[in-house]
């Protein structure tokens, strides 16, 4: 099966504290895959034209009989005429399973007109493990499966856990391998990775009974697979992939780099820099700050890297 390269050993879970209900049964996961994406408006105010949808992937990309899951999409029109149109262009902003459907919807004026100047579709998806939206919310009727899992009984163990967290003194000022303060740095990030292991030993524990063999199917090498089977159906097998990966969005990239060296074209990679914008603004400068990446806009930078790269 062409989606089932070997896996990486990098996986993020799309872990999230959520009591989300089960929007479909186990049984209804054992049915056959539907094809394709029976699109539908997705009713939004603004000047931009949207469909949304669902597509179905299987659960486990090596095992067919583990069931299907099924990923919801939203798709922004490109506003050009048709001959002047490029093709689709892929983006996801990462985060701990955040709602990457809103997450365009509110960016998505800024992107079709400042970074793709109205030539590309814009697609986003919610990945494997995000929450199931609220019956009040926008775009409610649309949720990925599996969707998030219970990790706590309560929400006193969460709060509690991230108190430690927020109470650790993060050296603020900036650190080089030879700063004094390197050592208390490493010792915060070893606590760090403490407190992400027990949260998904958390996960793992406290999920609901239904949806706790769930956990195996949501990563990051799933994620990059369920991508390369959207592009495969909007734009057609083999074609490039152009993706757009902000901040652990970008995560998707890289494995799509070392999963699929024979499909993924990153010409659309942008990393702002870190320095000079914080994370709340980086849409309103895209254009200034894209021209300053010329190596990582650089397709050979992208593909399995020679030792004259320098990033």
């Amino acid at each position: 099966m062409k989606y089932s390269a070997p896996l990486r050993p990098f996986v993020i879970l799309a872990i999230i504290i959520s009591a989300a209900e089960a929007s479909s049964s186990l049984n209804e996961l054992q049915e056959p895959l539907k094809e394709g994406i029976e699109w539908r408006d997705c009713n939004i105010v603004g000047p931009l034209n949207a469909s949304c949808g669902h597509f179905e992937v299987p659960l486990d990309w090596n095992d067919p009989s583990a069931g299907k899951g099924r990923l919801a999409v939203i798709k922004y029109h490109a506003t050009r005429p048709a001959a002047e149109r490029k093709g689709v262009l892929f983006t996801h902003p990462g985060g701990a399973a955040g709602d990457a459907m809103g997450w365009l919807i509110a960016r998505s004026e800024v992107m079709m007109n400042l970074l793709v100047n109205g030539t590309y579709d814009l697609v986003s998806w919610d990945i494997r493990g995000t929450p199931t939206r609220n019956e009040h919310i926008m775009l409610h009727e649309y949720s990925t499966i599996p969707s998030a899992p219970r990790c706590f009984p309560d929400q006193a163990v969460p709060n509690q856990l991230w108190e430690s967290i927020y109470n650790m003194k993060v050296p603020t000022s900036n650190i080089t391998f030879s700063h004094p303060e390197q050592a208390s740095l490493y010792s915060i990030i070893y606590r760090l990775y403490e407190y992400r292991r027990l949260f998904a030993k958390s996960c793992t524990l406290n999920s609901r009974e239904e949806y706790s063999p769930m956990l195996k199917y949501m990563g990051t090498a799933a994620t990059t697979r369920d991508l390369v089977a959207l592009a495969d159906y909007l734009q057609g097998p083999g074609t490039p992939i152009n993706f757009h990966g902000v901040s652990k969005g970008s995560l998707i990239g890289s494995h799509l780099i070392n999963m699929f060296p024979e499909v993924y074209v990153l010409d659309m990679l942008f990393l702002i820099d870190p320095q000079n914008l914080e994370i709340t603004s980086w849409t309103g400068y895209m254009p200034s700050q894209m021209p300053t990446r010329p190596s990582i806009n650089s397709r050979n930078c992208v593909r399995p890297v020679p030792s004259n790269v320098q990033f």
